[in-house]
């Protein structure tokens, strides 16, 4: 508890200083926090802070998270402390901090009047993670698995199950002596395995799974979406442009569906993050629910099986997108991106110095997870944020090659070694999104597109259905919100960092003083990213306006927005379940046996038959065709000799018998046959 007060202390006066400028009011993020700050002098607690930091404390074995560290769970001094600076990619408290969801501008006059906030849609990457592959996918520079520093990953955040509600289990068992007090948490601990046995990444960690530093970003997030939509009507002391979610609105819980609904696949950090993010938005709120009813809040979460789910483009359900893969890759602009003067210095630093062919995909993950983290970075790349020789001029070496002149003002070799890495790989993935008006990311993000649009469209009078809810979280990955940007046009070619978080605000024209010209229908639409407003981005969207008339954004997304996209089917790949079948048979003894066996057959079957259609016999028969032999002697002389010119270059080409130009035309037919 003291640890959520001091984060959203910070907020506060963020946001107080901001109140000065802006001469607007702002709702204070907790009141739990409120007799604290009235009384920093004072070391004593009431009993209603006691209570609260128990209950919240009871809370968090409740959830999926539990931070089981030696060490305060806020922000880790020791984090962040190795590298002089971090990638934004890292999303450091400071980063966090600077992400803050700024709050309308104020209305225009003759421009854009005054309005009202009625749906929020909040699309968000999991926080940071560890990394999604292990040895066997070798993906990392060279040595990466044999330093424990890099390989071995311990996790203090753990995951706990729930059995059913004790409404559930009365409904299946009946009544029980023990009742609800039966109930019992599973905590999972992945340390089941002994060596020579071990996890994919060899300690106590899933792969891909959210670690603590990921737990305190989503905290953040949670709290930046607190004070920017959940207000409390019996104060009256938030923006009335902003408000959306009524703490004060007993009959509907702000937490609670419909109000709200939370979206995410199955990974265990994106449930997580989510989770966290929603604790970050309602802690208090779960607390006092807790005192309440004696009972904790539970929470619907959408998913769906990992593998057919549609978070972000799936090949699986959509085979088109492994066509549009391949045709980008195999493209004259890719051909030209990897054999440019950049890839070929990328390429030649990270065969001389670590120890790898090519920059693979997935080697942005070993830097980002490794420098986030604190861990050692190779020499030739722990080098962010600097600029030196390296950077500059690559190696030291005298090849020929390195000697290519050097435009210091190009922006690109003015970068560490570690930016322009990571830039290369980006650019691969950037050309892939764009190639052909971004096929890919259209077709991948139609499903997706189709229950975002689902979710708001009531709220903007579209739909003839009610509203479904105020608020709508997707918690997914980097690969949904590139995507998802991409077809929005506002996608600036930057990978999103971990908890990065999408906004698309719907708001009602109310006041009747807008300019029609300009917003046509009775809605608007602002989009944000990281704290930042990139509406203007949209085509279509005025310049330097934060507010887009609604259907800007209708007619460039619905047309993509469908669960079914018909073109997906469309495609000339290889079927992936052919593909596996077939390799799981070569993998057994008698499998490769029986190909190899049928290979022979096949091949001797047509030789067969080959051979009798040339020469009217079957291989074994003492009779040879004389005509066959013959042309079989033509065809090796003509070999020697060539068919058209002879060696004084008068056209006369070499013949067994040259006044017999029939025999040889006959001759020379039977051996075009042939071959």
């Amino acid at each position: 508890h003291i640890v959520a007060c001091e984060g959203q202390e910070e907020v506060y006066d963020h946001h107080q200083q901001h109140q000065s400028e802006s001469k607007r009011s702002f709702v204070e993020p907790s009141r739990v926090c409120e007799k604290r700050m009235k009384q920093t002098t004072s070391l004593t607690s009431s009993a209603t802070s006691s209570w609260s930091r128990i209950a919240l404390f009871l809370l968090l074995l409740v959830g999926i998270a539990s931070a089981k560290s030696s060490s305060p769970r806020g922000k880790n001094d020791t984090w962040y402390s190795r590298y002089p600076s971090y990638p934004e990619y890292c999303s450091t408290p400071d980063m966090m901090e600077n992400r803050a969801i700024p709050f309308l501008s104020e209305p225009k006059p003759g421009i854009r009047g005054d309005t009202r906030l009625v749906h929020v849609s909040t699309i968000i990457r999991h926080g940071a993670r560890t990394p999604w592959g292990g040895r066997s996918e070798d993906k990392c520079w060279d040595g990466f698995w044999d330093n424990g520093a890099t390989s071995v990953w311990n996790c203090d955040l753990t995951t706990f199950l729930s059995p059913p509600s004790p409404l559930h289990v009365e409904e299946e068992e009946g009544w029980t002596p023990a009742g609800s007090d039966a109930m019992f948490l599973f905590e999972k601990k992945y340390d089941a395995l002994q060596a020579p046995l071990s996890n994919e990444l060899e300690g106590s960690c899933q792969a891909g799974q959210l670690i603590l530093q990921g737990y305190e970003q989503e905290l953040a997030n949670g709290q930046h979406l607190r004070n920017a939509y959940v207000y409390d009507s019996t104060m009256m002391d938030h923006d009335a442009r902003m408000r959306l979610l009524d703490l004060s609105d007993t009959k509907s819980l702000a937490y609670q569906e419909p109000v709200i609904r939370y979206r995410s696949d199955d990974d265990q950090r994106t449930l997580m993050s989510g989770q966290v993010l929603l604790r970050g938005m309602f802690g208090t709120e779960f607390v006092q629910h807790l005192k309440n009813t004696g009972t904790r809040p539970v929470l619907p979460v959408h998913t769906a099986d990992r593998w057919m789910d549609v978070l972000d483009p799936n090949h699986k359900t959509c085979p088109k997108l492994t066509d549009i893969k391949e045709h980008a890759a195999s493209s004259r602009g890719f051909a030209k991106l990897i054999r440019s003067k950049e890839a070929r210095e990328v390429r030649k630093y990270v065969q001389r110095n670590l120890g790898k062919e090519e920059l693979e995909d997935g080697f942005l993950d070993c830097m980002m997870t490794t420098i986030c983290t604190d861990r050692p970075l190779p020499d030739s790349i722990a080098d962010f944020g600097t600029i030196g020789p390296r950077a500059l001029h690559g190696d030291d070496d005298d090849d020929e090659d390195d000697h290519d002149d050097h435009d210091h003002d190009d922006g690109i070799t003015s970068r560490s070694w570690f930016e322009r890495l990571q830039d290369f790989d980006v650019s691969k993935e950037a050309y892939l999104m764009r190639y052909k008006d971004s096929q890919y990311a259209k077709l991948g993000m139609g499903p997706l597109w189709a229950e975002i649009i689902e979710q708001l469209e009531p709220s903007v009078g579209v739909s003839a259905l009610p509203p479904q809810n105020k608020m709508a979280i997707y918690a997914g990955h980097d690969s949904t919100l590139i995507p998802l940007m991409e077809t929005m046009g506002i996608w600036d070619g930057a990978w999103p960092p971990y908890a990065s978080m999408l906004i698309l605000e719907m708001h009602e024209l109310i006041d009747g003083q807008t300019d029609r010209t300009v917003y046509k229908s009775d809605y608007a639409f602002r989009v944000l990213f990281n704290g930042k407003v990139l509406t203007d981005r949209m085509e279509g969207c005025p310049p330097g306006e934060e507010l887009c008339d609604v259907q800007v954004f209708l007619d460039k997304i619905t047309p993509i927005a469908t669960r079914n996209p018909p073109d997906c089917m469309n495609s000339h790949s290889t079927s992936p379940s052919a593909v596996a079948e077939s390799k799981q048979l070569l993998s057994t003894p008698g499998g490769f046996f029986l190909v190899v066996f049928v290979l022979m057959i096949t091949a001797a079957f047509s030789y067969i038959a080959t051979f009798y259609h040339l020469t009217k016999t079957m291989p074994w028969s003492k009779r040879r065709n004389s005509s066959y032999m013959k042309t079989s002697y033509d065809l090796e002389l003509r070999s020697d000799y060539g068919s058209a010119h002879d060696n004084n270059g008068n056209g006369q080409g070499y013949r067994d018998n040259p006044e017999d130009d029939d025999d040889y035309e006959e001759d020379e037919k039977a051996a075009i046959q042939m071959l």
